[in-house]
């Protein structure tokens, strides 16, 4: 772990994880969350095209299909991959930033960009959805101050933090940094959060006044 100058530009934390996708559910939770989530939005966008089409019903089944052939292509995926996940993560002042590390950030371009071109070739817009999405996550910031929840969990080394409801991003930590890197959130966090609490509570106050 690493540790640098306290401003506003430069990393505070700088440290590399290695994760198994394989055992690991919060990952296997985000990545067929992400997965399924393209598959609905596609799905409803026919459904909305179609005006609502009975025919649309079978059609779903055949989607749903797809849908388990493009979940084993991501097992297939997370095999050339080795199995494991290499992350490097950077805490600042005003952010964070959660990225691919550089050994692999080339094979996953090229994997995202193979699904996303094959998918519109063959007009499977699930496939080419997921992969796009997929891409535009090899590298997410997130500002402290718009963090909304953040779970702790000690016991699997990772810090889960959400800006809404369709964009989690997990901390993963090593065992000999993970209680300095919970500190440091909570510090960087605590307040926003107490803030938003004390919003709910006020709001709630005002219902009952009326």
């Amino acid at each position: 772990m690493k540790s640098g100058s306290k401003t506003d530009y430069e990393p505070v934390m700088e440290w590399d994880s290695r994760v198994l996708m394989y055992t690991n559910p919060l990952i296997l939770k985000q990545l067929f969350g992400a997965l399924g989530a393209s598959f609905l939005i596609v799905y409803l966008i026919l459904l909305l095209a179609t005006g609502f089409d009975p025919e649309m019903i079978p059609f779903f089944f055949g989607m749903l299909m797809l849908f388990l052939f493009i979940c084993l292509l991501a097992f297939a995926a997370m095999a050339i991959m080795g199995g494991d996940y290499l992350v490097h993560n950077t805490l600042g002042e005003k952010s964070f930033v959660c990225e691919t590390q550089r050994s692999r950030t080339r094979l996953m371009k090229l994997l995202c960009a193979v699904g996303f071109f094959g998918g519109m070739s063959q007009g499977n817009y699930t496939l080419a959805g997921s992969s796009a999405l997929a891409a535009s996550r090899l590298k997410e910031e997130m500002k402290w101050k718009d963090l909304t929840s953040v779970t702790y969990n000690p016991k699997r080394r990772y810090i889960y933090v959400k800006t809404g409801l369709f964009a989690p991003l997990a901390i993963f930590c090593n065992p000999d940094n993970y209680d300095a890197v919970e500190a440091f959130v909570r510090e960087h966090t605590q307040p926003y959060l107490d803030t938003i609490e004390a919003e709910k509570e006020d709001a709630k106050a005002q219902k009952v006044k009326k």
